[in-house]
């Protein structure tokens, strides 16, 4: 499962760049970026990325269906 932590409410794709390119080289699906408080699910290229607040990550809490 790769983790990107970025404490921040505004990330810009190419700040995901290491994530996608682990996610591809080694055929992960999904991916999780720990963010300040933006929580979304978005689909970049073929990968599911999942947007999670830090404190529902720490407390283990996803409103979103884990694909």
């Amino acid at each position: 499962m790769p983790v990107e932590s970025k404490y921040t409410s505004k990330i810009r794709m190419r700040d995901l760049k290491g994530l996608l390119r682990f996610m591809d080289k080694f055929g992960v699906d999904t991916g999780f970026v720990i963010t300040e408080d933006c929580e979304a699910l978005e689909v970049y290229k073929g990968f599911n990325i999942q947007f999670v607040p830090l404190w529902k990550y720490l407390l283990g809490i996803t409103s979103q269906k884990t694909i």
